[in-house]
């Protein structure tokens, strides 16, 4: 009877033990097929199912520790940590009893990151070639090798740091190109503007050569011109029109009939104004108000007085009364 209870007890010791390699191989064979598929956590799961059929068995952990480890490196990869990426794909690499798919598949990351990182450096250097030559006022340059830069199209996170300096640099390198062009234009219409005034005094006649209408005297360029003083011929005489249209400054002479002196009419200040201020004491000018002596006066016209070669600037004060002011 008791050899009977001692065989018993091994033919179902036997059976389960072989129940429990039947479950751990199916998990380890469902775990390997799921990593060939990429579907990675369902292979975390199988290999977890294994431990449990065989606890602390050096297979089914080691597979699990990669498949861990590969996940978190895929993981640090995407964020851009590369640093983090390739630490745990070398601990893929390095697990002994463990899959060889995930250790190729590993390998493949750190290659992967190899040529990120030479990509970015590539970049980089690209990066501070265009900011010398921004520095260096080499426009054109600098957004050509900016725009080479921008050509890379990788949506890495690593390189987004790298192509937000870029994209800022673009923007300044317009605004420069953009400065520098307004400020060529304004130079041209000012070398434009010289030009144009070099032809004109050039084309313009002396001002003893301008022959006057003798009905129309007065000042030009501060010289006082007549029919009798001046050059007018009988037959061609220009306009006071005429002679601002050249460039003289001309001021009109008029002899109304009510007036013994000729008048210079039209001014908001004494004519040869600098010479005026020498013999008054104002302290004062705005517009046609003086102000002298604390009163303010209003200035109406400037006369000549041919006699003694001087002028006379008119004044009225609040009151209404006229005076006159000889310079």
């Amino acid at each position: 009877m008791r050899k009977l209870l001692i065989s018993s007890l091994f033919v179902f010791i036997l059976l389960a033990g072989c129940s429990n390699d039947e479950a751990y191989n199916n998990a380890v064979h469902k775990g390997l097929d799921y990593i060939a598929s990429e579907e990675y956590q369902k292979a975390e799961s199988a290999f977890e199912l294994a431990i449990d059929e065989k606890s602390n068995d050096k297979k089914a952990t080691a597979l699990l520790d990669q498949t861990v480890y590969h996940q978190e490196a895929i993981k640090a990869m995407e964020e851009g940590n590369l640093d983090i990426a390739t630490e745990k794909a070398e601990k893929v690499i390095n697990t002994e009893d463990g899959s060889s798919a995930l250790v190729k598949k590993s390998k493949d990351i750190v290659a992967s990151i190899e040529d990120l990182e030479t990509t970015l450096a590539e970049l980089t250097e690209g990066y501070e070639a265009a900011l010398k030559q921004f520095e260096n006022k080499e426009y054109k340059e600098a957004n050509k090798t900016v725009d080479n830069i921008l050509k890379h199209e990788s949506e890495q996170l690593i390189f987004e740091p790298i192509k937000k300096d870029v994209k800022k640099l673009q923007e300044d390198i317009k605004s420069a190109l953009d400065s520098e062009k307004k400020v060529a234009e304004e130079e041209k219409v000012e070398q434009e503007e010289i030009a144009k005034e070099k032809t004109a005094t050039e084309e313009r006649p002396a001002k003893y050569d301008l022959e006057l209408n003798p009905n129309q005297e007065g000042f030009y360029n501060g010289v006082r011109y007549s029919g009798e003083s001046g050059t007018a011929g009988p037959d061609e005489t220009h306009t006071v029109e005429d002679a601002r249209a050249m460039g003289y400054e001309v001021v009109v002479i008029t002899r109304p009939a009510n007036s013994d002196l000729p008048l210079i009419e039209g001014l908001d200040k004494p004519y040869d104004f600098n010479r005026f201020m020498e013999y008054s004491i104002v302290t004062h000018v705005e517009g046609r108000t003086f102000e002298m002596d604390g009163e303010y006066l209003e200035f109406l016209y400037t006369a000549i007085n041919e006699h003694q070669d001087s002028f006379i600037a008119f004044f009225q004060d609040e009151s209404g009364f006229v005076f006159d002011m000889s310079y």
